[in-house]
């Protein structure tokens, strides 16, 4: 390799078996673009590169992904000398430290050492640091040091086992994007109270100082988290302080945060194992997008936050059984809900009732709900397909344990454009009346073993131009080629995929 010398790009960023980059590569100083430089595995240390080799690489731009195993002394040499903080080519930093078993003290001095090294140039716009295992962050990334990156945009901080502390974020003027995820010791966002004195606050300069730019937030198994600051008796920092851009808010396995900012521009909200003091912050918004991990508190939000919800995400629902609980909400919604998923709602039996309220439903998709049997209740007056025939364009069954075949009731769904099944692993067959679907576009089946023919009505589909077949064995024998058995029925459709 050293001997390509006038090598401008080196991309093996899909090459995720890579265990090392090869010696002599530091003498490529011509290379502007590689994204993934990986170091320190035990099988290879003799003859690969080290951190060190990126030294005169000064020519990099864009996005470089480090990946550190942890197997290699001089840790603190090895990347001061890699020099990052003089690559101002570099927009694009992500740092993820390879899991050792089993984990200690040794580890943990590591990543330190290799975190302080690691210092990014100054024009960095996206910084990303995974399965950090240090105790304390490195001294650019302390406190308020992080304004020696004005310019960052997105952060991300991903598996920080031990750390308890993360720097002050708030006054990084540009950023936008911000995903804090599985730090488990950490308590609060900034651990001391905000520095904004009551002068500056009686002028209202607390909201061009509080993450003036963030327009996206996750907060993501954060076990431990209970607020932002930890508040004293004088300080009212929720009350004085706002996301005056915020727009999208997710907060999932945060079950002691009971106070944030105020969020009163968020029009997309995702609420999933949180603590029901939460639901609080819907009260000053118009949603948009809702995800949420208790259909029952839907009830707790007010009808002026929900009145514009366009989409509805249930997720993780561990009691929900039946949508019939959801009849007064989905009244609410009756002219606005265009999307409605259940997600993962595994006592989930019937969606009967209530949707036949939802006259503006546009896309319907049921995810892993293994308790479902949608032809159960086809006697049932409530079932919503005749209310849904004109509306709903889109449906998609994923891993429905009980769907052995498409119900009957189906049938009435004439506007319907998109049809998606999969692994559906019981699903047997697709039924005759199939061409009631007058209007299908598009027709995707994927992991469904158990399908073993497609019917003769297939072909009176006439307005399909896309078909897409994926590790449904069977099928894929019968429809693969011109001279296969179910070839003639699907030989009419433009873009046929069919793939093991």
């Amino acid at each position: 390799m050293r001997k390509l010398t006038n090598l401008r790009s080196l991309d093996v960023n899909w090459c995720d078996k890579l265990t090392h980059m090869p010696s002599g590569i530091e003498e490529l100083t011509l290379l502007n673009k590689l994204p993934r430089f990986i170091v320190g595995h035990k099988s290879s240390i003799e003859n690969s590169a080290k951190l060190s080799d990126l030294k005169n690489l000064n020519n990099l731009r864009g996005v470089l992904n480090i990946y550190v195993h942890r197997n290699f002394e001089d840790s603190m040499l090895e990347a001061t000398e890699a020099n990052l903080s003089h690559k101002h080519g570099l927009t694009n930093l992500n740092i993820r430290f390879i899991w050792s078993v089993p984990f200690g003290d040794a580890d943990c001095e590591h990543d330190e050492a290799i975190l302080e090294g690691l210092k990014p140039n100054s024009n960095l716009r996206i910084l990303g640091v995974n399965n950090y295992e240090g105790q304390k962050l490195p001294s650019w990334a302390r406190m308020d040091n992080l304004s020696i990156i004005p310019n960052l945009v997105r952060i991300i901080f991903f598996n920080f086992g031990c750390c308890k502390q993360l720097p002050t974020l708030s006054q990084l003027h540009f950023l936008k994007d911000l995903v804090i995820a599985n730090m488990e010791s950490v308590e609060y966002m900034e651990d001391c109270v905000c520095d904004i004195s009551s002068s500056k606050a009686a002028q209202g300069l607390e909201y061009t100082l509080f993450f003036p730019s963030l327009e996206v937030l996750e907060l993501s198994g954060l076990r431990n988290l209970k607020g932002w600051w930890k508040l004293s008796s004088e300080f009212a920092g929720p009350r004085s302080m706002q996301f005056s851009k915020l727009s999208s808010l997710i907060i999932d396995g945060c079950p002691n945060l009971i106070m944030l900012p105020l969020c009163p521009m968020v029009e997309d909200l995702t609420l999933s194992n949180a603590n029901k003091r939460m639901l609080m912050l819907g009260s000053g918004m118009k949603l948009k997008r809702l995800t949420i991990g208790n259909a029952e508190d839907l009830m707790s939000l007010s009808n002026h936050c929900l009145h514009q919800l366009s989409h509805l995400t249930i997720i993780e629902d561990r009691k929900l059984e039946s949508s019939e609980r959801l009849v007064e909400i989905f009244a609410t919604l009756s002219s606005s809900l265009r999307s409605l998923t259940f997600n993962e709602c595994h006592k989930l039996r019937s969606i009967s009732k209530g949707l036949e309220h939802l006259t503006a439903l546009d896309n319907l998709r049921l995810i892993c709900c293994e308790e479902l049997d949608l032809s159960r209740y086809e006697a049932e007056v409530g079932m919503p397909w005749k209310a849904l025939n004109t509306s709903l364009r889109s449906l998609e069954l994923y891993e429905l344990d009980k769907l052995v075949g498409l119900p009957n009731g189906l049938q009435h769904l004439a506007n319907l454009h998109s049809l998606i099944l999969t692994e559906n692993r019981e699903l047997k067959e697709l039924p005759e009346w199939i061409d009631c679907f007058t209007s299908l576009e598009y027709l995707e089946l994927y992991r469904c073993p158990n399908l073993k023919y497609l019917p003769a009505a297939f072909r009176n589909l006439t307005a399909m131009n896309q078909l897409r077949i994926l590790q449904c064995p069977m099928l894929t024998e019968r429809c693969r080629h011109p001279n296969a058995v179910d070839w003639p029925k699907i030989q009419h459709i433009p873009l046929v995929s069919i793939l093991d």
